[in-house]
């Protein structure tokens, strides 16, 4: 999985998906034991993949080689796995608030209905979990108004699982058409309700 540390300056192919998966260990990292060389690193990966792994209206490209975006721009779950490192540093810096707009404004054109996202945005018409529970989270750091809970309910299932979430790619660009119940997802709702929960204790 190749990430920038150090003195390394390129990256010759790199994976959304990995960015959302370490970024938000190495914030975390720094934070619990003051490593500031963790939170640099992490800081240095989003940086490069703002500058060269988003289009125009800020959508994040499947993956980038050799400071190139390339693939669809439209992957639900990749825009997830952006939002998942996005998040960490947005309340730290404005200039990442900005970010979060822009990409927000774009993600509001490419709504399925009723605050729902689709696996390939703009593109498919079933609402997969993997895409939308994460932009709910990010709206939920913009303290945008959304009745998140009544969203949740359309996505579960009597058991009180998630489901409607896309599989696991199958490789590169091989994306999985079997739609369910997912680990993944079910944690990021974990996240998501634990924050509605805080914000509902301190109001």
């Amino acid at each position: 999985m190749p990430y920038f540390a150090n003195t390394k300056s390129e990256i010759d192919f790199y994976f959304v998906d990995q960015l959302g998966m370490y970024v938000p260990f190495l914030v975390r990292y720094a934070k619990e034991f003051d490593d500031k060389n963790a939170y640099a690193i992490a800081k240095k990966n989003l940086d490069y993949w703002i500058d060269y792994g988003l289009d125009k209206s800020g959508l994040p490209f499947y993956n980038v080689k050799n400071n190139i975006g390339l693939g669809i721009n439209s992957w639900g779950r990749g825009c997830a796995w952006f939002i998942l490192a996005l998040i960490e540093f947005i309340q730290i810096d404005s200039y990442y608030l900005n970010i979060a707009y822009q990409l927000l404004k774009t993600l509001e054109k490419l709504e399925l209905r009723n605050n729902t996202w689709a696996q390939f945005m703009g593109e498919s018409f079933d609402i997969d979990s993997s895409a939308t529970i994460p932009i709910l989270l990010l709206k939920s750091y913009l303290d945008i108004n959304v009745d998140i809970l009544e969203v949740l309910k359309k996505m579960t299932d009597r058991g009180g699982q998630i489901i409607y979430c896309s599989g696991e790619t199958c490789g590169m660009i091989r994306f999985s058409e079997l739609f369910g119940p997912s680990d993944f997802i079910q944690g990021i709702t974990l996240i998501l309700l634990n924050r509605i929960n805080s914000y509902n204790q301190k109001a």
